[in-house]
């Protein structure tokens, strides 16, 4: 069995991280470690029993030299394979001395957006570090063309969907009649243009349409005002929450207008707990959810009353259960074992 030191930026509860907590549940803690950045843990519980290190990077200068560490790291469990699961994370294992251990670095968001757009000296590192043996593991296609378009094309490049927790495949997954409780779930960020819902719901409101609001983040100040200035009554703030499959119980419908996404956890959940999807039409999202969701123009304002009117016809069976498996936790286990076991 392959040795592997797990990086990742953080442990705070987010999509990457609840996705390794999955992924590791059921592997051996004497052949996985984890190794994060900085942050807190909040998965305790469920990686109780892995070593974990905490390099408790506080400025540019730990950063530096957080590559050695992660090498100390590796060698010391002699680690055949160093997992680096979101860039910054990739970025700084990209700079390990590896000798035989080979290098994976998963990719969970188009980093043309989330990352260089933000901080454009991180292209040109990128490019120098970038080797074609590195290994990469792309959550979709589109996020696969945005890395090759601006760093180039490593020489094992898969594609692998992300999962969902076992919990939702022990429930009933029937898709619900379309209803008039929607909730939308994410990081109060420019990127998931949560204020432009916002609007759009506001004309909902004479139709009896309720949407919830579940995250927290940088706009939270700037959506509470949008609200209380334009008296928008059919749209409740709950902050930040647990999100489980007894969370979808109350809700007909999850509701996104993101710009841009990596894969789209929250509306993977959303579907395997019965909700209907309504979504931008972005690349990832056509890719992941093309044949279930009732999709909305990002320019078009008056779309999503369209869509209401217009809805998508209920999936077919067999489509809706080709992708359940896709998001199934078994099925992204076989694909990253498989991985492991081929690298070379």
């Amino acid at each position: 069995m392959k040795r592997v030191l797990h990086v990742i930026d953080t442990l705070e509860r987010g999509g990457a991280e609840t996705l390794l907590a999955t992924f590791l549940s059921h592997q051996d803690p004497k052949f996985n470690q984890i190794l994060i950045l900085s942050g807190e843990n909040d998965f305790e519980e469920e990686l109780s029993h892995f070593v974990i290190h905490n390099l408790r990077c506080e400025n540019r200068t730990d950063l530096l030299k957080a590559p050695r560490k992660i090498g100390h790291a590796a060698r010391a469990m002699e680690a055949d394979i160093i997992h680096a699961h979101l860039f910054l994370s990739g970025l700084l294992c990209s700079q390990v001395r590896l000798g035989s251990m080979k290098l994976v670095c998963h990719l969970h968001n188009r980093i043309s957006k989330s990352v260089f757009q933000e901080k454009p000296m991180y292209r040109h590192l990128e490019k120098l570090l970038y080797r074609r043996r590195h290994s990469q593991v792309f959550v979709s296609q589109s996020i696969r063309e945005d890395y090759q378009a601006l760093v180039g094309k490593p020489r094992r490049a898969e594609i692998i969907t992300n999962c969902v927790s076992e919990e939702y495949f022990q429930t009933d997954r029937t898709v619900k009649p379309m209803g008039k409780n929607w909730v939308t779930v994410g990081s109060l960020k420019a990127q998931k243009n949560t204020l432009e819902l916002v609007r759009r719901f506001k004309d909902l409101a004479p139709e009896g349409y309720q949407l919830t609001v579940v995250g927290g983040g940088p706009q939270e100040s700037e959506l509470k005002t949008l609200i209380r200035e334009e008296k928008i009554e059919n749209v409740e703030l709950l902050g930040r929450q647990p999100v489980t499959p007894s969370f979808w119980k109350p809700y007909d419908v999850f509701v996104s207008l993101s710009q841009y996404e990596g894969f789209g956890i929250a509306a993977a959940e959303a579907f395997c707990s019965g909700l209907n999807l309504y979504l931008a039409d972005i690349p990832t999202y056509r890719e992941i959810f093309g044949e279930v969701a009732t999709f909305l123009s990002l320019d078009n304002p008056s779309s999503l009353s369209e869509g209401i009117k217009h809805p998508v016809q209920m999936p077919e069976p067999e489509k809706a259960q080709a992708l359940y498996e896709r998001l199934s936790p078994g099925y992204f286990r076989s694909q990253i074992k498989t991985l492991y076991e081929t690298l070379d």
